[in-house]
């Protein structure tokens, strides 16, 4: 069966939306035309630079491409109840130059007017295939544009409704700095920066270069054979109150130091805010936050192992301070050997003790112990009096 009703581009048209898709531009179409095609159905007929007898001429309510298929463009025009009189058998959609660009034959439909003892809002569509949708734009007043009913419903669902217990869809707001105190809404992204939460992880060994994507993250520094740099985020690019977490589990100190010239870090050790760099103690860790321009505060600064309560034990003060104790046998009369301390001192030892447990108290001055490093201490044991294994207490503090 042979295709009545149907729609083309004109040659006007199509060769101005050859123009427009070759240069990259696009073909404006600002108005619909109705015509009742002289008393006959007509024939499309691309030749065409006018309707055979046009009736109205107004500005297009939507242009859009069909959801269903991407190689259409749907032109869309509402005609008011108190128009009409007229039979509609074509129509034509212009530019914004006044040029037919597309031509189309339609059922025949009646628009009658109030006048005429009745009236009726009649939507007009025109579907037309063309070879790039990308080069077609809609150009439209829309103070003189009249809507339906169904563009405006379509159009309202994008908003979210002012009276309503719960929005719909997935509504966006901008997000806010976690220093502002103000009665805009709160994201979840404000939320969990206001509230410290951990947007993730980050593992390290030895140096590394901290990027914004760091920011929120809680972040290991693993097992190291040294002290390790880490270079924090730069902080321009990053609005007040943005923080990261580092723990330290490295057995080294890790150096946090200068992004920028002009970077400090305010701690519990500098108050003044005046320091180039910051050393997280092995072992512990530390908040970083953005507390101001150039300005890193180093806060909740707490022990990732603060105590160990065996035989071989240690504990680990806020300060740094860190004491430990263990009890070591050597063979008598004559002996010395070299320990394992439960731990390794991140950056020096202080003090060591050793004594004779029990009864063998009285032979105090007979024992001693000494730093071999940070991990290891040199145990001796001189009582020619007795034999066998005599065990020493071992008490050494260091940070």
């Amino acid at each position: 069966m042979a295709v009545t009703y149907y729609a083309i581009l004109t040659n006007i048209g199509a060769g101005k939306l050859a123009n427009a898709t070759a240069l990259g531009t696009t073909l404006k179409i600002s108005h619909l035309a109705v015509g009742d095609g002289g008393g006959s159905l007509p024939t499309p007929d691309a030749s065409r630079t006018g309707l055979v007898n046009e009736v109205r001429r107004a500005p297009l309510n939507s242009l859009s491409v069909d959801p269903k298929n991407g190689s259409q463009i749907i032109a869309e025009q509402v005609i008011p109840e108190d128009v009409g009189g007229w039979w509609i058998r074509e129509m034509g959609l212009y530019d914004d130059s006044g040029a037919l660009i597309a031509y189309a034959n339609c059922a025949p439909s009646y628009k009658p007017q109030l006048s005429e003892g009745s009236g009726r809002t009649q939507t007009v569509r025109m579907v037309l295939v063309v070879s790039s949708t990308g080069a077609v734009e809609l150009k439209i007043d829309p103070s003189v544009v009249l809507a339906t009913r169904e563009y405006v419903d379509l159009r309202m669902k994008s908003y979210a409704p002012l009276d309503s217990p719960f929005f719909v869809g997935n509504p966006k707001a901008p997000t806010l700095s976690v220093s502002d105190r103000s009665s805009s809404i709160a994201t979840t992204e404000f939320v969990r920066r206001a509230q410290g939460s951990c947007s993730g992880t980050a593992y390290f060994l030895g140096d590394a270069i901290l990027e914004a994507a760091d920011i929120g993250k809680v972040i290991v520094a693993g097992a190291s054979p040294a002290a390790s740099t880490w270079t924090p985020p730069d902080m321009d690019s990053l609005p007040v109150g943005s923080s990261f977490e580092v723990v330290n589990f490295s057995g080294f100190p890790v150096n946090l130091v200068q992004r920028r010239d002009g970077d400090v870090y305010l701690s519990p050790e500098n108050t003044q805010g005046s320091a180039k760099n910051y050393l997280v103690a092995n072992g512990t860790s530390v908040k970083v936050t953005k507390y101001q321009e150039k300005m890193w505060v180093v806060s909740s600064v707490s022990p990732a192992y603060p105590k160990s309560f065996s035989p071989a034990g240690y504990v680990k003060q806020p300060s740094g301070l860190i004491i430990q104790w263990m009890a070591v046998g050597l063979e008598s009369p004559y002996s010395d050997s070299e320990v394992l301390l439960p731990i390794a001192f991140p950056n020096a030892g202080l003090s060591v003790v050793a004594s004779y447990v029990s009864s063998l108290g009285r032979y105090a001055g007979r024992c001693g112990a000494s730093f071999v490093g940070l991990s290891r201490l040199k145990v001796s044991n001189a009582v020619p009096e007795l034999t066998g294994i005599q065990t020493l207490n071992i008490i050494a503090i260091g940070y």
